[in-house]
Formats: C-alpha cells, structure tokens, sequence
C-alpha cells in the first residue's frame, strides 16, 4: 500500500459534479460516513494492491499531480484477481479507518470519502479488460504447467 498526505484544501478544491452511480440497495453507493471530517487540515491518499514492482519514490519524497508513484497490480487480499488494479481511497488516517457503527456498509467505509468526487473517472474498456484476463489465464496455466512438470522431473531423477 502507498500513502500519500495531501493539503485538505487541495482536495477540497477539486471536488467535481460527480453523481453517485451504484444505487443498487444491498451496494449503495456512499458519498461519505458519518466519521469524515471534510473540513480536516489534510488527508491520506491511500493506494491498495499496487504491484511489487515500485516506482523510483523514498518515504517522504514529494510528488505532484501526474507523477508515477506505482503500477497496478494485484497485491494484498486483491492476490489471484484476474486483472490487475487499483483500490483508491481518501481517508483520514494512514492506516485504520473503520468506524464504530452498527451499519456494515457504513463501517467499511469509516473514516473515508467517496474518491469518485475528487478524481475524473473514465469508462471501463471491457475489451482490454478481457485482453488481460486472458493473457494472464494463459501465463498463470503455463506457470503452473512447468512447475508440475519440474517436479515430476525432481520425483523421476530422485527414483534413480
């Protein structure tokens, strides 16, 4: 995971129109739980299941808007997804965000804010998404094929 603290007021002032999409009833969408504090003096820009492979950055470097801080991946409890990606949250606290509410939902989300509303999303492309997955099924079917096949070798030379 890569943390990043941000100037509230920086996050504040790029706030967008964004209308909440997901309102299905048992995956509501959530703008915000009752625990953020939008008027906070800064934040945490918390990125999950990033790559093993990192970028050039050291604990306490600074980056700005556009730099290359990682590569997404599939990292943590994201392990054997079919596509890489990334989790994206703003937060409150580097780390432990949950809050203390009986509702579930609302407990996940905790000490955070629904990033859609500070980031310009765009579209999903299913066709590369499908391109991935496939690549990725076929390297992971290769991987495994030789590692079997390693090990019947080892079964075989060890008989001997």
């Amino acid at each position: 995971m890569l943390v990043i603290k941000v100037n509230a007021e920086d996050l504040r002032t790029s706030r967008n129109d964004y209308t909440l999409e997901f309102t299905d009833k048992d995956k509501k969408e959530i703008v915000q739980a009752n625990n953020f504090n939008i008027n906070a003096d800064h934040f945490y820009l918390r990125y999950c299941h990033l790559n093993n492979k990192l970028a050039d950055l050291n604990v306490g470097d600074k980056v700005k808007s556009g730099d290359l801080i990682g590569y997404t991946g599939d990292t943590g409890n994201a392990e054997n997804v079919v596509n890489p990606h990334l989790h994206f949250e703003i937060a409150m606290n580097p780390i432990y965000n949950r809050s203390a509410t009986n509702n579930e939902q609302k407990n996940k989300l905790g000490y955070k804010i629904n990033p859609a509303l500070f980031v310009n999303l765009q579209p999903i492309d299913e066709d590369e998404q499908e391109k991935v997955k496939d690549r990725r099924s076929t390297e992971k079917a290769a991987k495994e094929k030789a590692e079997r096949e390693a090990k019947a070798k080892q079964q075989r030379t060890n008989k001997k």
